[in-house]
């Protein structure tokens, strides 16, 4: 939903899909019955967030690639 909010609020694809990688990848995570899930971060932010940046950008991928992107440790 935030990615179709993103292009239909004018935001263009591959921006949108950036964005939508980074709260996807970086946002809060709730498990099924509503607790906040917490994990912890095999790299520093900033280095997962680079990786992320340049596979979404480096082609046309799909939401569904993006949700499954692990980055390299």
């Amino acid at each position: 939903m935030f990615y179709e909010a993103c292009r239909a609020g004018g935001v263009g694809e591959q921006k949108a899909k950036l964005m939508y990688s980074a709260v996807y990848h970086f946002g809060p995570k709730w498990a099924p019955g509503g607790a906040s899930m917490f994990f912890m971060r095999t790299m520093p932010v900033e280095e997962e967030f680079a990786q992320l940046k340049t596979f979404v950008e480096s082609g046309d991928r799909s939401l569904e690639e993006i949700e499954k992107f692990s980055p390299v440790r």
